[in-house]
């Protein structure tokens, strides 16, 4: 098989594996199918009507065919001008049936490509949303912007260029009918050199295709740049980088010009050398006819006229077939890509359950929890712990100990590799999700706000948060003054990451976050390690307002919130090396007092030498 044509079932497979994701209706496209070839039917009619008209033309009536026939037997006893006007009349009908035919055709193509792309973001939006948390770890937030509102109608667009296809070779198929029942030596010798064209334009293919991964993959490194410049641009104007990442954008934003350039170079290419060369070859056929056919008397002139005719109909549709076809490898990049991504895993690798959360009458108990990021030692390594209800718990070490890991494990937004976690002794992985996500609640070191109205902030991810319980959350986080301060009160937009509101008034914002859930186990981790003393204090004090009466595992490196816990857990390497309270940690001069020694426990008025972050 011509690497050509296998180039092309490449990409018709590919489209067919994510075709389901753009959940056609299989009778739209049945009908659309049909409407195509119905149009190809009605070019046929006019082709077929071009010898008998053509005949007419030049009198010879003996090879008029089997129309004027059908025509005499109709019509008996008409003159030869009745019968050229009514096959011209035919030709013209049959004609304008086959555009109002391939109008409905792109029309039906229009609406079905929109359903598709909005159905096929709608699955990766989907699929983006239970991946595991280490692939958005691994990929630019830009990279994904881009494959959503780019990748995704470019693979969408690969369905109109294959119906695109679908139609011209249905028509030129016709054609090549045509041109076999007026001779099938010359139909077959076009057919040849159809299949022989293709082969010879199958280098542009492959420059088409590996022009397409390049555009593609710099495509998306200069999102994912110009996202990450944008989103760290205090970062930048801090380091004083602006002329270096204009460099670095300017280098991508011109190789990425430059691949897209060549890409359309390389399409164009297509089609005046398919004409160029289609031309020639049938220049040669019909000369070729003329000696070896017509001359003898074996083809008549009107046969090899309308032999003509069909062949210079034939030659701009196999160059828009080509042309086709190559926007079709050229896509074939974007397709390939947006199926990986509908091949993610999904979070978690076991299924959530269904099961009710307990009243966590009795606590929680952590069993031989495991996790590894990849390959290397892991972060958490068969940690054991046992938290009891309505404690307050402060887990303590250095940076990666796997604080942090425990709390993502905690939260479900990561599955350990082996132990479990019971509460009042259930699994906490059979619990339902709604469920689960709706008793616990994490503060972060970085409380990430949407570009939203302050309420919107607070409620976020619940629909039926009354006014009310919204109150007083941002009450209890002690957040009514900044709210009487804003413009228009609850009703401010934020900005991007909440930009309008300084550190500590983030962290109580997502404070109020969780408040507003009224969640009856807390997770706080290294909620107030940024902060300045000021804000750190109101924090602290809207933290203990928040733990009161919940169970509560707080991750922190502040005296101010360590002290206050029933009990304290130190961590080394993944697991617990000691726990107690304060004073028993303390007498027993180990792990506890070592951190304390070496200040990675540091006064809240003091600044910390060592920052942590697990």
């Amino acid at each position: 098989m011509p690497s050509w044509i296998t180039q092309v079932l490449q990409v018709f497979q590919t489209l067919r594996q994510i075709a389901p994701y753009m959940r056609f209706r299989r009778r739209t496209l049945v009908l659309l199918l049909g409407v195509l070839m119905l149009a190809s039917l009605l070019e046929g009619i006019g082709i077929g009507l071009l010898i008998p008209l053509l005949s007419l033309l030049t009198g010879d009536i003996a090879h008029a065919g089997g129309a004027i026939t059908l025509l005499q037997g109709w019509f008996p006893g008409g003159s030869r001008s009745f019968y050229l006007l009514t096959c011209a009349l035919l030709v013209v009908c049959s004609i304008a049936f086959k555009n109002w035919f391939i109008v409905i055709a792109a029309r039906m193509t229009a609406a079905a490509s929109r359903r598709a792309t909005v159905n096929l973001r709608e699955a990766m939006y989907d699929r983006l949303a239970i991946a595991e948390l280490g692939f958005f770890d691994r990929t630019a937030a830009g990279a994904i912007a881009r494959l959503m509102m780019e990748e995704v109608p470019r693979a969408v667009s690969t369905l109109t260029a294959s119906l695109q296809v679908f139609q011209q070779m249905a028509m030129t198929l016709v054609y090549i009918a045509g041109l076999i029942l007026i001779s099938w030596k010359l139909g077959s010798t076009v057919l040849v050199l159809g299949v022989l064209l293709g082969s010879a334009i199958a280098l542009v293919y492959r420059r088409l295709q590996q022009g397409g991964h390049d555009y593609t993959a710099l495509s998306m490194l200069l999102s994912a740049r110009l996202s990450e410049t944008f989103a760290g641009v205090r970062a930048v104007r801090a380091a004083n980088a602006q002329r270096a990442e204009q460099r670095r954008f300017k280098e991508l934003n011109g190789r990425q010009s430059r691949a897209e350039e060549q890409n359309v170079a390389g399409h164009a290419t297509i089609q005046p050398l398919v004409e160029t060369l289609a031309v020639l070859g049938g220049m040669l056929v019909v000369a070729s006819a003329y000696r070896w056919l017509v001359l003898p008397g074996s083809l008549s002139s009107a046969a090899l006229l309308a032999f003509g005719v069909l062949l210079l109909r034939i030659i701009p549709l196999l160059s828009r077939i080509y042309s086709s076809q190559g926007y079709l490898v050229y896509a074939s990049e974007g397709v390939r890509v947006i199926n990986k991504w509908l091949e993610l895993p999904e979070r978690p690798a076991r299924p959530f359950g269904s099961a009710l959360m307990p009243p966590i009458a009795q606590g929680i108990v952590i069993r031989d929890l495991t996790f590894a990021y990849g390959v290397g030692r892991p972060a958490l390594d068969a940690l054991t712990l046992e938290i009891e209800a309505g404690q307050f718990v402060a887990v303590v070490g250095r940076s990666g100990s796997g604080k942090s890991t425990l709390a993502a494990l905690l939260m479900r937004l990561r599955a350990p590799s082996a132990g479990t976690v019971l509460v009042d002794g259930v699994d906490y992985w059979s619990i339902g999700a709604d469920e689960w996500h709706g008793s616990v609640a994490l503060v972060e070191q970085d409380a990430f706000l949407f570009n939203d109205t302050f309420a919107a902030n607070v409620a976020y991810g619940l629909d039926d948060v009354s006014r009310a319980d919204l109150e007083g959350a941002v009450r209890r986080a002690h957040l009514d003054d900044v709210v009487q301060e804003l413009p228009q009160g609850y009703d401010t937009v934020l900005g991007e990451r909440g930009a309008t509101l300084s550190g500590g008034q983030r962290q109580r914002l997502a404070i109020a976050r969780a408040l507003v859930r009224n969640p009856r186990v807390l997770i706080l981790d290294e909620a107030t390690s940024h902060l300045d003393t000021v804000s750190e204090r109101i924090v602290q004090a809207a933290l203990e307002d928040a733990a009161e009466g919940r169970t509560t595992i707080v991750i922190a490196h502040r005296l101010s919130t360590v002290r206050n816990a029933d009990r304290i857990v130190v961590m080394e390497d993944g697991r617990v090396v000691e726990q107690g309270t304060w004073d028993e940690l303390e007498r027993r001069q180990g792990a506890f007092a070592a951190l304390l020694s070496h200040g990675v426990l540091v006064q809240s008025d003091e600044p910390a030498e060592v920052t942590l972050q697990s």
